[in-house]
């Protein structure tokens, strides 16, 4: 439970009400560059405290965050769990970022972890948060966070000192100190102590800056937190009417200074879970995604992150959370330009270069001794080594970055644990170079084991390396791997499995909780056809990106499904079997980069395709049949390595593996 109060609440009784992400992809894209000078970020997640209550899905928050900011393009510094201690979040900001940042710079600071409100003899409320090392008692007294409020007594200042949190007053010492246009910190937890316009009058001392000069007091600086009251929207400004000057409003809105705060609830109110996050970061994700861009703008601005979570968290926390949103100073507005909208280079246009010196190495067709029956699964790690599993040969080889075949060890670690009715399926690599692969029996259903690079098995969510069968679901039943099936890992080691003969897709977390379970749940006729464009006909191809999005190859569909958890996500790639260039024949394959682009096999089409993420454009395709190099026959498996640079093709029906360069 992060203080104040959150617990875990899977079964919600009211349903999502989830704003599917239907950004319009501006034609040349969205520069921010015009906006902003260099885009920093702070964030923090705390799970192992030592004298508090240990948090669950905190780092998990952290850990997603930086990967939407990073993809955004911002410089993320991550403190999690240990590393969050007050000493290094302060020095941080004072020491680390405030020399480099610039005056046309913007930042945002995330926070999640445990936090509560001071109550000041007045009655008025100061938010602190709780760095790793805070005290847990004062002059020998327990320091209790229930509800999320702690009384202070008369001498704030001392009470700061001795419990070691991080005060209000240090908080807006980082606005001060930092000359960011733009500051935004987003709290997950209830705090509004920090949206208190009273906290602030209280704490006017002068300081001084780095360079030893003395500012003047913080009620008379631009940077103060004194929060202005009435809206808190932006200022209302002259708007030009004519949507061409649609940038020239962005323009004035961001040459205008801002600090802005969002924080997940009040103080004293419960803190909900969902799918492995906070239930207010859970929707901040989708909304830095594009949901929030309610005027579709292709622009989220803090204002609009603000009215969007006001209005789903409540609706999918039994109306016990209401996120808070408050501006602190300045007139100007916050904003992020989310992946989909940033321009698209023109080498991402044009199809990669095939790499012919592959074509002389172990990895192309296998080793002389070994050499491919039907590679159909590929996996690539963070050194470019590659991993295929031939499913006729029912083996799995690993090559090196260039090629060359380096262990067939994989059998042999399989053999300790399977017996020969047991056969590799499936495969996919996680964050950490862990690789996971799937056995099927015919009487047994699947079983997974886990890998290390050099395919000795390692310990899995059971403590052993035993192979796992299930996930645990609600009130510890068993909910069991699919016989044939096909598995992903997101960014948080989250595992994703569907279930090849019906559709049913699962998500497990690093621990072996179910998470979710969704697909196709029934065999009605009617409804199977009205749900089709929603279900998976025939899944061939899955993969997850950065982000956490499902994508599926559905070779019975003709087209690309997606999804994010048991949310269906509307997209723009057709579902119609063709060989014209925007239709699909069969695809077998699904890959996404770095970037965010999609890659497709589109088998029986003998091509591949790329797509951006939700199909809105197809940006380029190449091969045909054939057995030339760069041609295909019945290509079945994509997958693309880490910087996105590399991308190899199980051209199954030629017996070889291809790889292609894209230039960036």
């Amino acid at each position: 439970m992060r203080i104040c109060m959150r617990f875990s609440f899977t079964m919600l009784l009211f349903a999502s009400l989830f704003v599917r992400v239907e950004s319009v992809l501006a034609q040349n894209g969205i520069d921010e560059s015009k906006y902003y000078g260099k885009s920093w970020a702070v964030v923090i997640g705390i799970n192992r405290y030592t004298g508090f209550p240990e948090l669950r899905y905190a780092v998990n928050d952290a850990v997603a965050i930086e990967a939407r900011l990073k993809r955004m393009g911002f410089q993320v510094t991550m403190l999690l769990d240990e590393q969050a201690t007050k000493a290094q979040i302060l020095n941080v900001f004072q020491q680390q970022l405030a020399p480099q940042i610039g005056a046309n710079d913007r930042l945002v600071v995330f926070y999640a972890g445990h936090g509560a409100a001071g109550i000041l003899p007045s009655g008025e409320e100061a938010g602190f948060l709780i760095p790793v090392d805070a005290k847990a008692e004062i002059n020998g007294r327990p320091l209790s966070l229930a509800g999320g409020r702690v009384e202070i007594g008369n001498d704030y200042l001392n009470f700061v000192q001795k419990t070691n949190v991080l005060s209000v007053e240090e908080i807006r010492n980082i606005s001060d100190t930092v000359a960011a246009k733009h500051i935004f910190y987003i709290i997950d937890g209830c705090y509004s102590g920090f949206l208190d316009p009273a906290v602030y009058a209280h704490f006017q001392p002068s300081r001084t800056s780095g360079s030893g000069q003395k500012q003047t007091p913080l009620a008379e600086t631009s940077r103060s937190l004194i929060l202005e009251s009435g809206d808190t929207q932006a200022p209302q400004m002259a708007i030009p009417s004519q949507q061409a000057n649609a940038d020239e409003y962005l323009t004035l809105l961001t040459s205008r200074e801002t600090v802005q705060v969002l924080t997940a609830g009040s103080s004293g109110e419960q803190v909900f879970e969902k799918s492995g996050h906070g239930i207010f970061t859970y929707y901040l994700l989708r909304a830095l995604d594009g949901a929030a861009d309610l005027n579709k703008d292709c622009v989220v601005r803090a204002g609009e992150l603000g009215t969007y979570l006001k209005e789903i968290v409540p609706k999918n926390s039994n109306f016990s959370q209401t996120p808070l949103f408050n501006r602190i100073s300045g007139e100007g507005e916050f904003l992020f330009i989310p992946p989909i909208c940033h321009p698209i280079m023109p080498t991402e246009m044009q199809p990669p270069t095939l790499d012919t010196a592959w074509e002389n190495s172990d990895a192309y067709r296998g080793t002389k001794s070994l050499p491919y029956k039907a590679p159909s699964q590929l996996a690539v790690d963070e050194q470019n080594a590659l991993y295929v599993l031939d499913s006729e040969r029912q083996r799995i080889l690993k090559f090196d970055a260039v090629g060359k075949l380096i262990s067939e060890r994989f059998d042999q670690a399989a053999s300790q644990f399977l017996n020969a009715d047991w056969q590799p399926y499936a495969l996919t690599i996680g964050n950490s170079n862990d690789i996971w692969v799937l056995y099927s029996s015919k009487e047994n259903g699947g079983k997974i084991i886990v890998y290390d690079t050099d395919g000795q098995a390692l310990a899995n969510w059971s403590g052993t390396a035993s192979p796992l069968s299930a996930c645990v679901g609600e009130e510890g039943a068993s909910v069991p791997f699919p016989t044939k099936g096909l598995l992903a890992l997101d960014v948080e080691n989250n595992l994703f499995l569907i279930n090849q003969a019906n559709g049913m897709m699962m998500k497990c977390e690093q621990n072996g909780h179910l998470l979710h379970q969704w697909g196709q749940a029934t065999q009605d006729k009617l409804l199977k056809s009205l749900n089709t464009y929603k279900t998976v006909a025939e899944a061939a191809g899955f993969v997850v990106d950065l982000f956490g999005y499902v994508y599926v190859a559905d070779a019975g569909g003709n087209g690309i499904k997606k999804f994010f958890d048991e949310d269906w996500i509307k997209t723009s790639w057709p579902t119609v079997k063709g060989d014209k260039p925007s239709f699909f024949n069969s695809p077998r394959g699904v890959a996404v980069d770095n970037m965010l682009f999609v890659y497709v096999a589109d088998t029986n089409n003998c091509r591949m395709k790329k797509y951006t993420n939700s199909g809105e454009k197809l940006m380029t395709m190449w091969g045909k049949k054939g057995t030339k190099s760069g041609e295909f026959n019945q290509p079945r498996a994509v997958v693309v390595n880490r910087d996105g640079t590399l991308i190899y093709v199980a051209d199954t029906g030629n017996k070889r593996i291809q790889r292609f360069v894209v230039e960036r």
